[in-house]
């Protein structure tokens, strides 16, 4: 046994007789001991009033150390039992042979820590024998067996201050530094009041410490501390962080003269944009820049391969860091043999609204299906001579996707060269850009006066039509393709003439036709009075909701109170759904039943399917010489400023099923089951980790996740309770929390 820092530590018989003098030093004769393979002490020698002593090698922790002795030979021996905490070099008397000189001995010794038996090999790495000799030496570890206990008791309160180790009282007081008391109660759900109560009684030490591990430690909120954190309390949580990045649209505005915004645009393409083409006004803004020699070559290299691999329209420019991304797809292009430029139809536009005035997006024209095939099957071929190790990078990157057949728009090519949008604005055309722009465009115009409103408008087009929004666009289209497999019923998606017409005609059913308790089957309600309701509708952006007709036999069951139309139309519901619906508002109209389904609240029924709407818009400018004031937020917003130039700028997302920007996502694995006390555990270490500023949506697990009833089903949290919770921390009070 090595000494410790103070010397010998708890080994106070050791230490006593080291300091010893002639001839006392004689009546206190020590030897160490140590057990063999089979945890054996032998004393092979004749020994002068002899008392074998146990001593520990390591310190213990909470676990107690228990030896059991069997003299060979003779009877078992009284057990000794090391207590917690008991340091090393702590000594406990084993055995004294009667008598003035005692004949060898030895004794095999059993060792069990916190209740569990070590191997008998694992003796030695605990205990040694400490063997005195001397009517000295017994008296000297009757004296200093207190030592031992003292440094234990001294070792067990300094680990009590330690969280992992606290009990009782000493809980009790950390949780008081930390402003978290001890709960009097465990939560239940009362099925019959329909709420969760407190069953009264003293909290445990052990869900007291899990508790307040969650503040105990300093912790900068990063996913992986995070993570790391709500798996103390409930394993299998994990985060989502946010995929789903904000969309981006940028509008030039005049206010007043026109010339600052002209001025702006001839600035940008003479002095940033970037013109691939080997043009004389091209090549002159290009030769005009100040740039060093390694910049400008890199910059002209670049311009070769653009109008290598791609056929530009006259005066073409790109923002940099579009070219750099239709560089990258360039390269790709020509380390695997393209056969023919693909087509760019349109770039820079003065004229082109958000999408191209400012150059941060391209139309190219997506190829026939045979031509996109081939194009893809060239990718495992070889690659041109000469191919570097970024261009190879970058190929690696677009064979890591396997394209389909028939991609006419060579996502497999945009993606790896770092186009973050792509967008199909007809048959005829893809949209593409370097930055998250999806399908959103500001709708206005480019000149307006000083000192009067103007109205602008966001939209984000779904693809292919401008007349819907892209996220209703996708959900309709999902829904379309499911139907069959969800077992739904048909429909109509009426166009806008049509539906604006059947919504006219709606009316109101009688209270006593039983029509409110067949939707009420399927999920759906009623309004009160359809007129209210459809003036309200037709108030509401028309991208954000289309309606539905659905079939005639259908439409007939459900008026006619019909019980055996609920499953279907139940089904019809939970398409829409789960396809990105978050609103449905039933209409009765003469020609069937009428089915608005919306992205955003709809009149009466509000957000009545998702957990919130599925998309929106917030507006901000930028000063460019001159100032303006945004009336509203929304999609449709108004302008009003003094002369000079601002951008106008729309930030929008369109929800996707990942987690949106600024937000971040609490799940639980399918069937993953929280009773309410770790419920309300995770939540609360959600409020400790979470950065300011950041949502974190705990809606999925708040309706699917938490067993109220304690049955092994999943209990959706009603309303009036989805966001209840106690608080383990309680606000600090100076002067008021500490006793009298």
């Amino acid at each position: 046994m090595g000494a410790a820092v103070d010397g010998f530590g708890a080994a106070s018989a050791r230490a006593m007789a080291a300091h010893l003098t002639p001839p006392l030093a004689a009546g206190a004769a020590q030897r160490l001991l140590t057990p063999d393979a089979d945890a054996r002490l032998a004393v092979g020698f004749p020994a002068r009033r002899p008392l074998l002593m146990l001593a520990l090698r390591q310190d213990l922790d909470e676990r107690p150390l228990l030896v059991t002795g069997l003299l060979e030979g003779g009877d078992p021996l009284p057990p000794l039992a090391f207590a917690g905490w008991s340091e090393a070099g702590t000594g406990l008397p084993l055995y004294r042979p009667a008598g003035e000189r005692a004949a060898p001995f030895a004794i095999t010794l059993g060792v069990s820590l916190g209740g569990v038996a070590l191997p008998p090999a694992a003796a030695a790495d605990w205990i040694e024998g400490l063997l005195s000799e001397g009517e000295l030496g017994r008296l000297i570890a009757l004296l200093g067996a207190e030592k031992g206990r003292l440094r234990r008791e001294a070792r067990q309160l300094q680990a009590m201050r330690r969280l992992d180790h606290a009990e009782l009282d000493a809980l009790d007081r950390l949780g008081a530094d930390l402003g978290v008391p001890r709960l009097d109660g465990t939560p239940a759900w009362d099925a019959a009041r329909r709420e969760i109560v407190a069953l009264r009684g003293p909290e445990e030490d052990a869900s007291y410490r899990r508790r307040l591990g969650i503040y105990r430690p300093f912790m900068a909120p990063t996913r992986a501390a995070a993570t790391a954190l709500l798996r103390q309390g409930v394993p299998q949580a994990d985060l989502l962080e946010p995929g789903n990045p904000l969309a981006v649209a940028v509008r030039l505005v005049a206010i007043g003269p026109a010339a600052p915004r002209a001025e702006m645009l001839a600035r940008l393409r003479t002095d940033w944009l970037v013109q691939p083409l080997d043009e004389p006004g091209a090549n002159a803004a290009h030769a005009a820049r100040y740039l060093p020699g390694p910049r400008r070559a890199a910059l002209e290299e670049q311009r070769a391969r653009l109008r290598t691999a791609f056929a530009f329209p006259p005066g073409a420019a790109l923002a940099p860091g579009l070219a750099g991304a239709m560089d990258r797809a360039a390269k790709i292009l020509l380390a695997i043999g393209h056969p023919a430029p693909i087509a760019v139809t349109r770039a820079q536009d003065d004229a082109g609204g958000s999408r191209f005035e400012t150059a941060l997006g391209v139309a190219v024209t997506p190829l026939e299906p045979a031509a996109a095939d081939a194009l893809a099957a060239r990718l495992d071929g070889p690659l041109a001579d000469g191919t570097g190790r970024e261009t190879a990078a970058l190929v690696a990157a677009a064979r890591a996707t396997p394209p389909p057949a028939g991609d006419t728009t060579l996502e497999w090519l945009w993606r790896a060269a770092g186009m973050r949008t792509l967008h199909r604005l007809s048959t005829t055309a893809l949209y593409l850009s370097d930055m998250p722009v999806r399908g959103l465009v500001i709708d206005g115009p480019d000149n307006m006066a000083p000192g009067i409103a103007t109205e602008f408008r966001a939209v984000f087009e779904a693809a292919g039509d401008p007349l819907l929004n892209e996220a209703l666009g996708t959900a309709l289209a999902t829904a379309a393709a499911g139907r069959v497999a969800a077992g739904a019923p048909d429909y109509t998606v009426l166009d806008e003439a049509a539906a604006a017409a059947a919504r006219t005609t709606a009316f109101d059913p009688p209270p006593a036709s039983g029509v409110a308790n067949t939707l009420a089957g399927a999920g759906l309600a009623v309004p009160p009075q359809a007129a209210p309701a459809v003036a309200s509708l037709a108030a509401m952006p028309g991208e954000l909701h289309r309606t539905l007709l659905l079939d005639a036999a259908l439409s007939a069951q459900i008026m006619a109170a019909d019980p055996a139309a609920i499953p279907p139309l139940a089904a019809l519901v939970g398409l829409l759904k789960a396809s990105g619906v978050v609103s449905l508002l039933p209409l009765a109209s003469p020609g069937g039943l009428l089915l608005v389904a919306g992205v955003a609240a709809l009149p009466v029924v509000g957000v009545n399917l998702g957990e919130r709407r599925a998309t929106g818009i917030r507006w901000g400018v930028v000063p460019l010489g001159g100032s303006a004031t945004i009336a509203r937020q929304g999609t449709r917003t108004s302008l009003t400023g003094q002369p000079g130039l601002v951008a106008l700028v729309a930030l929008g997302h369109v929800r996707d099923g990942s987690p949106d920007p600024y937000e971040i996502r609490c799940t639980l694995p399918e069937g993953s089951l929280l009773d309410l006390a770790q419920y309300e555990w995770l939540m609360n270490a959600l409020e400790r980790c979470f950065a300011m500023g950041v949502e974190v949506n705990t809606w999925s697990l708040r309706q699917a996740h938490v067993d109220l009833e304690g049955d092994g089903t999943a209990d959706p949290l009603p309303p009036g309770l989805a966001r209840h919770y106690r608080r383990f921390r309680m606000p600090r009070r100076r002067g008021l929390d500490e006793p009298e």
